[in-house]
């Protein structure tokens, strides 16, 4: 409300008349005692009789100290030396602030963070009002409104001047980075010179981020070969295990080109197959697909193998069995290459990094002799020496100890060379090996698991390996 004054003398007489046309004077206003600045006068309201009393002015803020509730004065000086004079309360708040992570998410709406099995992002916003329900916030995907279908909050909590949210992501038609836009709608509550319960006009509070939707690359997540299959339908059973329990050999397979290796793929479209038509031998990818999987080396062979069986081939993953069809590699590493190409009418094609696979004498087997029902295992420090044997592998003291090299793990460690067996195990040696401490092991519930390797000395060739494992004892902590 402005109050009219002309000098010392209040205006007695009568109905008040209406303010004289604000543009013929001066209008003024201070924020904390900051000038600010009058952008506009509504002048239809000031020329209006029946709500002259009522002026609408827009006024930017001036820059303020520090957040908080300051005075505001607007003052309005006629020529005639009228003077109008009105104040107000103004609340100034900090600007809200929000950190994201991720800040992206595949085409699908994948992201690094799952809670529940479902992709989400976390937003830390400060400076933003408490939060009672997810009701009480906006979120927006660029033009994608969430309302909890494909995208939504799915977890809030909040802390001292601020809020911490959990967001489900929505798919993507392209790749492409919008804004997050997170706003506040619930209800405020009334300033500190309020009265309770009233409703104040408050600036909405929101903050946005960028979010980058994007194509991944295809990845090989896993590999595991087993010589010989668990079951008709599939190589490996449920738990991931061959024939009988046997373990199964991760990134290797066998130079007489026997047994299967399952591979996985993320971020690949789907392919055509069906594996009633494969023998074993024969592809499971029909014609209007094209899986290739190449194994080479620089200056060296090329082998291709066969994918004989897929396990499943969904939206952006598919597991496949490929064998080499019993043709003999040439022992050593080879960089794998598997192209996908879901439609052979189209030229996209999918091809996740290289990886190394081991091709390995299979006939060659290192068993860890079980002389005290601890099988390949010891403790992580002083572990005592134990016998292997070795199969197919003619050895004297003197070429195992100039041929061969020992690891754990990659640590060297030291064998001596016991017998040769006799009969049908003729080809069978025997060695006392001891090994290392296991310093620089990781341990997860104690143990650390490291592949036992002997090699050949010459060139680092592995003849064979298995598992072994380091045990630590419990501490006290």
């Amino acid at each position: 409300m402005l109050t009219r004054t002309r000098g010392t003398e209040q205006e007695r007489r009568g109905p008040p008349p209406p303010p004289p046309h604000l543009s013929e004077g001066l209008v003024t206003a201070t924020m904390g005692g900051s000038a600010a600045t009058v952008q506009g006068i509504d002048e239809a309201q000031s020329l209006d009789t029946s709500t002259y009393s009522r002026t609408v002015l827009t006024v930017r803020v001036p820059q303020l100290g520090a957040a908080g509730s300051y005075t505001g004065v607007v003052r309005f000086e006629h020529p005639d030396g009228s003077t109008f004079v009105s104040s107000f309360n103004f609340d100034c708040y900090d600007a809200v602030s929000l950190s994201l992570a991720p800040s992206r998410a595949t085409l699908e709406g994948k992201t690094e963070l799952v809670v529940a099995q479902r992709s989400v992002t976390e937003a830390v916003l400060a400076n933003f009002p408490p939060v009672a329900t997810a009701s009480d916030l906006s979120v927006a995907f660029g033009t994608e409104q969430c309302d909890g279908t494909t995208c939504g909050v799915n977890q809030v909590s909040s802390f001292l001047g601020g809020v911490r949210v959990q967001i489900l992501v929505p798919p993507a038609s392209s790749a492409q980075t919008v804004k997050l836009d997170i706003r506040f709608q619930g209800s405020e509550a009334a300033p500190s010179w309020g009265t309770p319960g009233v409703a104040y006009p408050r600036t909405t509070k929101s903050a946005q981020a960028d979010f980058t939707f994007y194509v991944p690359s295809p990845e090989v997540l896993w590999t595991l070969f087993c010589l010989d299959c668990a079951s008709d339908t599939s190589c490996l059973d449920s738990s991931l295990l061959c024939l009988d329990g046997a373990s199964p050999a991760a990134s290797r397979m066998a130079v007489n080109g026997l047994g299967r290796i399952t591979v996985v793929i993320d971020n690949v479209p789907p392919v055509s197959f069906d594996n009633q038509a494969a023998d074993g031998r024969t592809s499971a990818i029909l014609p209007q697909s094209n899986v290739a999987v190449e194994f080479s080396q620089t200056g060296g062979q090329t082998y291709y193998g066969t994918v004989v069986r897929v396990l499943y081939s969904e939206a952006t993953q598919s597991k496949f069995e490929v064998s080499m069809g019993g043709q003999a590699i040439v022992p050593g590493t080879y960089q794998t290459l598997i192209t996908i190409q879901p439609d052979t009418q189209s030229s996209q094609v999918y091809q996740p990094s290289v990886f190394p696979t081991k091709f390995v004498d299979t006939d060659i087997a290192l068993t860890c002799v079980d002389q005290s029902s601890s099988g390949c295992r010891g403790p992580d420090t002083g572990a005592p020496a134990f016998d292997v044997t070795v199969t197919n592998t003619p050895l004297t003291a003197e070429s195992a100890a100039e041929l061969l090299k020992w690891e754990f793990g990659g640590i060297p460690a030291s064998a001596a060379f016991v017998s040769m067996g006799t009969g049908t195990t003729e080809q069978t040696a025997t060695l006392t090996v001891s090994p290392p401490n296991c310093d620089t092991c990781s341990f997860t519930e104690g143990k650390a698991s490291v592949a036992l390797t002997v090699s050949y000395l010459a060139d680092g060739s592995e003849i064979a390996s298995t598992d072994f494992t380091f045990h630590r004892a419990p501490a006290v902590v």
